[in-house]
């Protein structure tokens, strides 16, 4: 890890499932909190375009070879637009790190995508091959599946790019930034 280790995080905005997309922002930092950058793209809400509009939002940024990590908040965006973190790190030559305060209810997961999403088994696929995790953040414990990484760098970069908290900062930013763009307002934990 350099000096100054560039990390992006990225989480979706608040959203109806009325609504067709979700904007999703993405925070740029150097270190853990020196904001270098914010992206957006939008993803369609219960649908199957969060991997590729990533790689096309980060692939076409100044910083795509520059990233020492990536990390998501959560492992699906919009709902359920389940993002390949293994497919996202091969592509972004970097660690890719999708992040949970809790550790989720896979059951309850499955029941829903079952109920309300066409096109679940994909979905259900790559939730249920995911390396869910338990990764040490100080002191808290928080629940990851990563690709492009092992579980110990996993939770190094965890740790490097959090300033207070379970969450690292760039993940913090950008759920503030876009709760306070689409409500006027954040409010919420990442």
């Amino acid at each position: 890890m350099t000096d100054q280790p560039r990390f992006l995080g990225l989480d979706d905005a608040p959203f109806t499932f009325d609504d067709r997309e979700v904007l999703v922002v993405g925070v740029v930092t150097r270190g853990a909190s020196y904001v270098e950058a914010v992206l957006s793209t939008r993803v369609a809400v219960d649908g199957t375009d969060a991997t590729t509009r990533l790689q096309e939002l980060v692939g076409s940024s100044r910083f795509h070879r520059r990233l020492e990590a990536v990390f998501l908040n959560g492992i699906a965006l919009g709902g359920f637009n389940v993002v390949d973190v293994d497919a996202l790190a091969r592509d972004l030559a970097a660690p890719v790190i999708a992040l949970a305060r809790d550790r989720p209810d896979f059951a309850k997961m499955r029941a829903a995508l079952e109920k309300h999403v066409a096109e679940w088994e994909g979905k259900w696929r790559l939730l249920d091959e995911a390396r869910l995790t338990p990764l040490r953040n100080g002191d808290y414990t928080v629940w990851g599946t990563f690709g492009g990484c092992d579980a110990a760098q996993a939770a190094r970069l965890t740790t490097a790019a959090t300033v207070l908290g379970a969450v690292p900062e760039p993940v913090r930013l950008a759920h503030v930034i876009a709760g306070g763009v689409v409500r006027g307002e954040s409010r919420g934990k990442a």
